[in-house]
């Protein structure tokens, strides 16, 4: 089935959906509500597009398809990304802490604490020896 994204149902449906949106979160009409496509995946742009600003370093751990995406987009905006670990070298699990390179300059640590594809997870994140560093 297939609806044009510019027929009256598609566009009263739209609107119904911003205005219960609104409604609902109490947003006033002086803002915009954006209704934006690739959920998730859209988010490996936009965060380093907001926060890498004057500090353009970010710390990435990557071990599966999500964290690959993710790092890949970021290489678009970033001056130097540390890739906390060797993504070649994990297998099942995540290398000990003891083992990551972390950059403490980093403007952000982004992780993805569970790869759906491969099913890993991470159970045990160490928050706090990484309290320090602002995490996505």
């Amino acid at each position: 089935m297939e609806m044009s994204h510019r027929s009256k149902e598609f566009i009263e449906i739209m609107q119904n959906a911003e205005n219960d949106f609104r409604e609902l979160m109490e947003i006033p009409e002086e803002f915009e509500i954006l209704m934006l496509p690739a959920g998730g995946s859209m988010q490996f742009s936009a965060v380093p597009m907001n926060l890498l600003t004057k500090n353009k370093k970010a710390n990435y751990l990557v071990f599966g398809s999500w964290g690959k995406s993710a790092i890949n987009h970021a290489k678009r905006y970033a001056d130097d990304i540390t890739e906390v670990v060797d993504p070649d070298s994990i297998g099942n699990t995540i290398p000990d802490f003891s083992t990551w390179k972390i950059d403490p300059e980093a403007k952000y640590f982004h992780y993805c604490d569970n790869e759906t594809i491969y099913g890993i997870e991470i159970n045990d994140f160490p928050f706090e020896e990484l309290k320090d560093q602002l995490l996505v």
